[in-house]
C-alpha cells in the first residue's frame, strides 16, 4: 500500500516544519505557526486515519499539487472532505472541553440538520473515544519532543490516481 510520509520538526517555540512525501516521490516543507496549524492538522490526522478516510485533508494531499491549494479549497469544499472539515472543528472544542461524548454528537447532528444533512456513518461514540486517544497519544509524542526533532506520520493512500 503507498503512503503519504509527513514529518512534523519542532524549529521553535512558536514554529514547526510541515513537510511531506507523496507516494511518487514529490512533496514539499513548509514552516508554519505551531499555534494556529499543529493541533489541526494532528486532529485531521486522527480523524483520517481511525475512520479510514481517503478524500479528505491527508488523502487529497497525497493527490494535490501543493499543500497552499488544498488548505484553500479545504473550508469550501464539500462531500468527505467538507464534511470533515465541519467535524474536526467541531471536534476541537470537543476535545479540549472534554465534552460528552453524546452530547458532541447530538450538537453536531442539530449543525448538520441546518444544512439538511446527517452526521458521517463514522462519527460515533467509539469512533470518538478512538480518536480522543489517538490525539492524546500524538500531542504526547510532540510535547516529549526537542528542539530539532520530528515525529513522522504514515497516512496510507488506497488509490493515488483517482482524487
Amino acid at each position: 500500500m503507498a503512503e503519504l510520509v509527513v514529518e512534523l520538526a519542532r524549529i521553535s517555540p512558536t514554529q514547526h516544519r510541515f513537510s511531506y512525501r507523496r507516494p511518487d516521490g514529490t512533496g514539499e516543507a513548509l514552516e508554519l505557526e505551531t499555534k494556529s496549524f499543529l493541533f489541526h492538522d494532528l486532529l485531521h490526522f486522527a480523524v483520517e486515519t481511525e475512520v479510514g478516510l481517503q478524500h479528505s485533508f491527508y488523502g487529497n494531499l497525497a493527490r494535490s499539487s501543493s499543500y497552499s491549494l488544498l488548505a484553500e479549497l479545504n473550508g469550501e469544499a464539500e462531500g468527505e472532505i467538507g464534511m470533515t472539515e465541519r467535524i474536526v472543528g467541531g471536534l476541537t472544542g470537543f476535545l479540549k472541553q472534554e465534552s460528552d461524548r453524546g452530547a458532541f454528537l447530538l450538537l453536531m447532528q442539530n449543525m448538520l440538520d441546518a444544512t439538511g444533512e446527517q452526521l458521517p456513518f463514522w462519527l460515533t461514540e467509539t469512533s470518538l473515544t478512538n480518536i480522543k486517544e489517538r490525539m492524546r497519544r500524538l500531542q504526547g509524542e510532540w510535547n516529549a519532543l526537542p528542539f530539532g526533532a520530528s515525529i513522522k506520520l504514515d497516512f496510507p493512500v488506497i488509490d493515488c490516481k483517482n482524487s
